[in-house]
């Protein structure tokens, strides 16, 4: 039996490079990023976690 796909709300995250910082709530400032799955965006945060990026 074939499971329904369920919609997903967008994959988003909100960045500000200067102050090397990724959220994942939307904050004043932070430019947002869509990403198609779920598992691109948290391949993106742990990268930038490794990078000095402080995520909240």
């Amino acid at each position: 039996m074939e499971t329904p796909s369920r919609p997903y709300p967008p994959a988003l995250l909100w960045v500000d490079e200067e102050n090397k910082v990724v959220s994942f709530h939307e904050e004043a400032g932070f430019h947002v990023l869509s990403f198609p799955t779920r598992d691109a965006m948290f391949h993106f945060v742990f990268e930038k976690g490794a990078d000095g990026f402080r995520i909240q």
